[in-house]
C-alpha cells in the first residue's frame, strides 16, 4: 500500500470514531504537504451536513516524540502542543466579512438554556447574545483564538479574571461573564453598535476614535452581529 493510500486509510479510519469527537495521529515524520491534505481530508469529512461536529475548528498539536495530533477538541493536560488551528465553521469567527454576514444563517446549538438565563440576569436580548456567540465561536465552547481568546463569547484571560472565571471553556461561566461585560458595555455607550466595537476591538480603541474604530475586522463584525441579531430575533 502506498504512503498516500494509507494516509487515506487513517484517514477514514478516524473519521468513523465518533460523531462528535475526532482524532487522528499521524508521525511525526510526515511531509508537510501531506500533513496538509491530511487536515483537509479531516476538514472535508467534518463538513458532511449530518455530522454536528461541522461548527469545530480543527487543531493540530505534536508531542514531545514528534508525533501529530489533528483533532477537533483542544487539549489540556495531554503533554501535547498546539501547532497550528483552522477555522472550519460555516459562519466562522474569523470571517467577518459582509458578504459572509448577508449569507449568515441562525445555527442549533444546545446552549439555548443557558443563554436565556445569562440575558434574562443581565437584562439583554436573548437575540443579541445569540448573536455574538455565534460570530465570537459559532456556538463551539472550545473555540480558541490566535489572539488567546476562548470559549462560546472567546474571553481573553484578564476579563474572564476580572469576572471571576477560572474556566473559560465552562459554557456557563463564559456566557455569564460574557454576557456581563456585553451588559457593562451597553450601559457604557448606551449604544449597540458602539457596545459591539468595544466588546470585539476593546474599549480603549473606542475611546480613542470616539466611536467605531477604523479596523475592517470590527467594522464587519458590528454589522455581522447586528445583522444576526435580526436573523436570531425573527426566528423567535
Amino acid at each position: 500500500m502506498s504512503y498516500m493510500k494509507a494516509l487515506k486509510s487513517s484517514i477514514q479510519q478516524f473519521a468513523t470514531f465518533g460523531r462528535s469527537e475526532h482524532h487522528l495521529l499521524i508521525s511525526g515524520s510526515t511531509h508537510l504537504i501531506t500533513l496538509y491534505v491530511a487536515v483537509a481530508f479531516v476538514i472535508s469529512s467534518l463538513l458532511l451536513p449530518d455530522n454536528p461536529a461541522h461548527a469545530a475548528g480543527i487543531y493540530v498539536y505534536k508531542d514531545p516524540d514528534g508525533l501529530v495530533l489533528i483533532t477537533n477538541r483542544p487539549q489540556t493536560g495531554t503533554g501535547y502542543t498546539l501547532t497550528k488551528q483552522y477555522s472550519i465553521a460555516d459562519s466562522s469567527p474569523t470571517d467577518t466579512s459582509p458578504a459572509k454576514a448577508r449569507r449568515a444563517r441562525v445555527l442549533t446549538s444546545s446552549y439555548d438554556k443557558l443563554i436565556q438565563e445569562a440575558s434574562d440576569i443581565n437584562q439583554i436580548d436573548i437575540a443579541l447574545v445569540k448573536a455574538v456567540v455565534h460570530a465570537e465561536s459559532a456556538f463551539n465552547a472550545g473555540a480558541m483564538s490566535n489572539k488567546g481568546a476562548v470559549g462560546l463569547m472567546q474571553l481573553m484571560p484578564a476579563t474572564a479574571a476580572y469576572y471571576g472565571v477560572n474556566d473559560r471553556t465552562d459554557p456557563w461561566q463564559n456566557l455569564l461573564a460574557g454576557s456581563r461585560h456585553l451588559r457593562l458595555l451597553l450601559d457604557r455607550y448606551r449604544d449597540t453598535s458602539l457596545a459591539l466595537a468595544a466588546y470585539n476591538a476593546g474599549d480603549e480603541a473606542v475611546k480613542r476614535y470616539n466611536g467605531i474604530p477604523p479596523y475592517p475586522e470590527t467594522e464587519n463584525y458590528v454589522r455581522k452581529v447586528l445583522h444576526l441579531q435580526t436573523l436570531y430575533r425573527s426566528k423567535g
